[in-house]
């Protein structure tokens, strides 16, 4: 027999556990609409420098970097697009110096891995492994941007409270 303090624990429970929910959904949308957008520039840019790069020189390695440099100007005009348009009114030297303090926070530790030796690494590997250019190109996008977010919505999240200007 369930007593009446137990079924107030287990009530006590749920609804805490319904509260995490909700405010994971919430964070999952706050996430989506600010990196969805970005990725989609992003993706474009990685895969039409990488075909190129192939069409021009059918080198693995060339394809690799050309790829994640591709990829990386896409998504990093598109964050100062999308930063400079928060903006409300004119846009002064103060305000791009932070700008560039925020994203420089939010994303340097995690594209400095990225960069330089994941983006390269799986871009080289995935195509070889699967035997196919096109989906090599976009699973090792895949791979290496499950790790990039993992790193850029941590401190996504500090730099929410730490820099409050």
């Amino acid at each position: 027999m369930i007593y009446r303090d137990e079924v107030r624990t287990i009530l006590s429970h749920a609804l805490i556990l319904h509260d995490t929910i909700n405010k994971m959904k919430k964070k999952l949308k706050e996430w989506l609409s600010r990196y969805l957008p970005l990725e989609i520039v992003a993706t474009i840019t990685a895969i039409v420098g990488g075909l190129v790069s192939y069409y021009l020189t059918n080198n693995p390695v060339i394809i690799a970097f050309t790829t994640a440099w591709s990829e990386n100007i896409g998504y990093y005009v598109a964050v100062i697009i999308h930063e400079l348009k928060t903006k409300k009114g004119k846009i002064s030297f103060g305000e791009i110096c932070k700008t560039a303090r925020d994203i420089v926070f939010e994303f340097g530790i995690a594209e400095s891995l990225d960069n330089l030796l994941l983006r390269p690494f799986f871009m080289y590997i995935m195509p070889i492994l699967l035997g196919n250019l096109l989906l090599g190109l976009i699973a090792g996008k895949i791979a290496t941007d499950i790790l990039f977010y993992i790193t850029t919505i941590i401190f996504y999240e500090i730099k929410k409270k730490v820099f409050v200007d």
